[in-house]
């Protein structure tokens, strides 16, 4: 299991790959594809044989039942995030590896003792350790999840982030720790759509992934309330990682039972793929945030993107260019880009959305992860 013989860099991915849901597996599998595509470098991927317990994952499962183990890359499923056990043993197989280099991601404060300990014996043993920071801390933090996560972030090397503003973040808790800047790549990985369905009406809009306070869904529905049309069609789609009644009062008093399709669980990304092309427009109302793979993912499918204004969006939501920006909370603008957009609107982006898929390639990005073997 070790991949290319002769290769002058031996990597370490360490992380949730597939059949993991969500963005970070997603990401971190196509980290570790791409790099096996390259010359000279030699992949393995150490990965959770359990990432969450039941009982703490709010979903119906971290598995996705379409997706199946990469049969391209070497991986072992070695680590338990809650038996402290495993990890040593994890970091044991990558020394006997000699690897020179692990990358691993960084995006909540659960794992935060678990990927900490595997980089902190990885780093004595000489291997230099880059981390992916998605969220220096939890959307909804405290004091003691900041610390989880602290106790993972303080035994990189490196860094490296998808904006300017998470590396701000990263550069106030660890000052004069080099801090890497490149753009979300493009998820090109994700299927086609295949089938062609019916529009509802003259605007159709997605809200995609699961549904967190931070993400700001019902600052969308309060918008659809007041914004002065009726030929708007809102799909909802994603499991609720909160009480979803009030939700489903905001739609209520609203007025908006025909207006908003809720979708409450897990889709395939198949089934994701026909919902993003049925789509005029994705919304991103986030209150809080340090990055999304939402943005890539809608501009994979040529679909533009409604963001508030916070520094991690308008970095890849450029307005009236790939999509429109609003000032984070309005419910009010919000509600005024509803009732003025158009499909030929969004259409019209076509050109820009083109543009900045070519500057987000997966080569790029994994080009700047990789650090010499000296």
């Amino acid at each position: 299991m070790t991949g290319k013989s002769g290769a002058e860099n031996r990597i370490a991915v360490v992380g949730p790959v597939d059949p993991f849901r969500g963005g970070v597996a997603a990401h971190t599998t196509q980290i570790a594809k791409t790099l096996r595509g390259m010359k000279g470098i030699d992949v393995r991927v150490i990965s959770f044989s359990q990432l969450y317990p039941k009982i703490l994952y709010p979903g119906e499962s971290d598995h996705a039942p379409d997706v199946k183990r990469p049969d391209d890359l070497s991986v072992d499923y070695v680590i338990d995030a809650v038996n402290p056990l495993t990890w040593p043993r994890a970091a044991r197989v990558i020394k006997e590896w000699r690897a020179t280099q692990v990358i691993m991601p960084a995006w909540t404060f659960f794992v935060g003792p678990c990927l900490g300990r595997i980089a902190s014996l990885c780093r004595k043993a000489g291997i230099r350790v880059t981390m992916v920071v998605h969220n220096v801390a939890d959307h909804e933090t405290s004091a003691l999840k900041s610390w989880l996560s602290n106790s993972q972030l303080k035994h990189a090397d490196d860094f490296i982030v998808h904006g300017a503003a998470l590396a701000s973040e990263v550069r106030r808790f660890f000052p004069g720790e080099p801090v890497a800047v490149s753009p979300h790549p493009i998820f090109d990985h994700y299927p086609l759509p295949v089938q062609n369905w019916p529009r509802r009406a003259g605007l159709e809009l997605l809200f995609f992934g699961l549904v967190r306070p931070y993400k700001g869904l019902d600052i969308a529905l309060e918008a659809l309330a007041r914004a002065n049309r009726r030929d708007v069609k809102l799909s909802v789609v994603g499991e609720f990682w909160e009480a979803r009644a009030r939700y489903d009062a905001l739609i209520e008093e609203g007025g908006l039972r025909d207006l908003v399709e809720i979708v409450d669980r897990y889709v395939s990304d198949q089934e994701a793929a026909e919902y993003f092309n049925r789509a005029d427009a994705v919304l991103l109302p986030y209150r809080s945030v340090s990055g999304t793979g939402v943005a890539p993912l809608s501009y994979r499918y040529g679909r533009p993107v409604i963001a508030s204004d916070l520094p991690g969006l308008v970095e890849v939501v450029r307005n009236d260019e790939t999509g429109w920006v609003f000032p984070v909370g309005s419910s009010d603008e919000l509600a005024t880009l509803f009732s003025r957009i158009t499909p030929e609107d969004c259409q019209a982006m076509k050109e820009g959305l083109g543009r900045i898929r070519g500057e987000m390639s997966w080569d790029s990005f994994v080009g700047k992860l990789i650090r010499p073997n000296v």
